[in-house]
């Protein structure tokens, strides 16, 4: 299991599929368990290109 040290979020996931991508191996996961305390510090998130925080 791969756990990020400070993540307001964690996702526990089956493997689902294993997709063949060139020189790699594309995992898609289902879902089955998600961890997400309460908190009041802003999230992280990629949109339009950019990095920004989402309160």
């Amino acid at each position: 299991m791969a756990l990020v040290d400070g993540a307001l979020a964690s996702f526990e996931c089956r493997t689902y599929a294993v997709h063949p991508a060139g020189d790699h191996q594309l995992c898609v996961g289902e879902v089955v368990a998600v961890d997400a305390p309460t908190t009041d510090e802003p999230a992280l998130v990629h949109y339009r290109g950019g990095l920004g925080e989402l309160r």
